[in-house]
């Protein structure tokens, strides 16, 4: 019997999260990349793309939950959720059990996530026509596009899914 479509990306996309967190130590992008569960993904071609984009969906989701969180963890601690989490504030907040469940369910949930990687699957399956672009701005770098994606790990997601939601039909109804 032959693996559904659902089946084959959802079985390369476990194993991918596996390896995305045996590599969650690496800061650019190769080391992830560098996985056929990735390239299998990949192979699935433009019918991925919905999957993908519900992927995208969930993780972008997932991130408005943990920074809900911590916002609401921040405030429990400290009066506010103004606070940067540096040295003894840092400290103090690990002190909370809540915090500890917090760290577990995001290491967990969010750590394996292929998050701004999709932008490079998105782009191996429909080439130059993938092209997500921001200006750089004072406090940080945004995504690029090209042969790079990053720094903006949460905007890069959201070009991504920006991007697919514009663009897939066009795709789909080849």
């Amino acid at each position: 019997m032959t693996a559904t479509l659902e089946e084959r990306f959802n079985g390369a996309l476990t194993k991918w999260k596996q390896h995305c967190r045996s590599k969650s130590h690496f800061s650019f992008a190769q080391p992830y990349l560098d996985s056929e569960a990735y390239k299998e993904i990949v192979s699935i071609g433009v019918s991925s793309l919905p999957l993908i984009r519900d992927q995208l969906n969930q993780e972008i989701e997932a991130d408005e939950r943990y920074d809900n969180e911590l916002k609401r963890l921040k405030i429990k601690v400290f009066g506010t959720d103004q606070v940067r989490l540096f040295d003894d504030n840092y400290r103090k907040i690990c002190e909370d059990g809540g915090y500890r469940d917090y760290q577990r369910g995001y290491d967990l949930e969010i750590v394996s996530n292929p998050g701004q990687f999709w932008a490079y699957v998105v782009r191996e399956i429909v080439g130059d026509n993938f092209k997500i672009e921001t200006k750089e701005d004072n406090t940080r770098k945004v995504s690029i596009a090209g042969e790079f994606f990053g720094i903006d790990v949460r905007r890069v997601k959201q070009l991504t899914l920006k991007w697919l939601n514009e663009n897939i039909q066009k795709y789909l109804q080849q």
